[in-house]
């Protein structure tokens, strides 16, 4: 899979059967051919994102969602992360292309 979107950049978007009690989760030997992935606007997930086995991906997007721990595996290639304001635990190592992370919409 080289693209997960489980969110929208739509901010109309709402998916209220992604919540803290659905029975979501990636695969136990995680996504290593993801690129990108988008979490926002799931206001209800509330669980924790372990990206840790994706060391292709360049994009993140998260605005708007409840998401509380975030794991980029280290040296991705990330260019883009947009973290919610929700975001308590962060992952982040050796990611030298990187130069900002937003929590609102440029």
């Amino acid at each position: 899979m080289l693209d997960l979107n489980i969110g929208s950049d739509n901010p109309d978007y709402r998916n209220s059967l992604l919540n803290a009690q659905s029975d979501f989760s990636l695969p136990s030997g995680g996504l290593p051919l993801l690129l990108s992935a988008n979490f926002s606007h799931l206001t209800d997930f509330g669980r924790p994102v372990d990206l840790s086995n994706s060391a292709k991906l360049t994009e993140f997007k998260a605005l708007d969602s409840t998401l509380t721990t975030v794991s980029f595996a280290p040296g991705a290639p990330l260019d883009t992360v947009l973290l919610p304001r929700t975001l308590s635990i962060l992952t982040l190592v050796a990611h030298q292309q990187l130069t900002k992370i937003l929590t609102s919409k440029p």
